[in-house]
């Protein structure tokens, strides 16, 4: 699916017990939305630092808009995230020379 402010709104909640479920984008390699039980809407990325799975929380939508949190999420990929992210564990993690490379499951 291609994410974008109509396809996220349009995201209804898992059933009952399901707690979470993750939508990913058709292009952008590793960024999907996460919709809890709740409703609550998320923009996600799963990476790799050192050969362990991780997955981020970009932010909430729609505090982020889907265009803003996929350009967060290209700018985490290129590793060009620096100063620039609003992901305090990834700078951490970069900054002490993990190996960082996003990953899709």
């Amino acid at each position: 699916m291609k994410i974008s402010q109509r396809s996220v709104e349009a995201l209804k909640p898992p059933a009952k017990g399901s707690h979470s479920k993750v939508w990913y984008d058709d292009k952008a390699t590793g960024f999907g939305v996460r919709v809890s039980e709740a409703g609550v809407k998320a923009f996600v990325l799963n990476y790799s630092v050192a050969g362990r799975e991780r997955r981020a929380t970009i932010g909430r939508w729609p505090e982020w808009s889907a265009d803003a949190a996929r350009e967060e999420a290209r700018n985490l990929i290129r590793g060009s995230f620096g100063q620039r992210s609003s992901i305090p564990h990834l700078r951490r993690s970069l900054r002490y020379g993990e190996h960082f490379q996003s990953n899709q499951p």
